[in-house]
């Protein structure tokens, strides 16, 4: 889930992510990623998105360390009951292992402030088009939304929850529902650490059961 917000003009950030995910009753190992995300406020709205996940120990799939990237754009602010709106248009490049193929994902993002400084809404959906090899069987065109809010705990601390919607990834597959709770811990002004855990809520071996990732975040170019 992401706000409507980019990061400020002149200002960056770097963040670590380390995930884990398992399915109830699948034969395959469980999932370890590492992703690394760089995100830059270009000028005023808009921001530039650079990430790369790897998949530990599966080193050899198909499209391991593929490059995406990206741009974020917030058309307005917060207006009465208006909420703000943005978006973000993502590219995966086949820079990885044995890629081929571009995908694209465009994820709109609107916010509204429910109590100002201490509580707001967010609504993510979003649309896919798959074009390589990575995944044989997946749908060309996929969809879904995340909707959630983020609560402000103290000055440092901020509880983010949302609940996800996707289309079945693969054909002929179910749809996907998630929850995911998460906390972010500012260590100072220019560091954070952030813990989430997610569980599937459709109870089988078509998706992701469980899983958890904690992620560190420094940001640059700030007061």
């Amino acid at each position: 889930m992401r706000s409507a917000d980019p990061e400020p003009a002149g200002e960056g950030i770097i963040k670590n992510i380390f995930s884990w995910e398992t399915t109830k009753g699948s034969d395959e190992d469980d999932d370890f990623e590492y992703e690394f995300e760089f995100e830059y406020g270009l000028v005023e709205n808009h921001e530039l998105i650079l990430a790369v996940p790897v998949e530990i120990g599966d080193g050899g799939i198909d499209g391991n360390a593929d490059i995406t990237l990206g741009w974020h754009w917030k058309l307005w602010n917060e207006q009465d009951w208006l909420p703000a709106f943005g978006m973000r248009n993502l590219v995966r490049i086949p820079s990885g292992v044995d890629s081929a193929g571009v995908d694209y994902t465009w994820r709109g993002l609107l916010t509204k402030t429910l109590i100002p400084g201490k509580w707001r809404g967010h609504l993510n959906p979003f649309i896919k088009s798959v074009n390589g090899n990575n995944e044989e069987e997946a749908r060309h065109f996929q969809w879904g939304m995340a909707i959630g809010t983020d609560y402000r705990l103290s000055d440092r601390l901020n509880l983010i929850t949302d609940y996800l919607y996707s289309n079945g990834e693969d054909e002929h597959t179910r749809d996907n529902h998630m929850a995911e709770v998460g906390l972010d811990w500012e260590l100072d002004d220019h560091q954070k650490l952030g813990f989430a855990t997610f569980i599937g809520l459709d109870g089988d071996s078509h998706g992701e059961s469980l899983g958890a990732a904690i992620s560190y975040m420094y940001s640059f170019g700030g007061k």
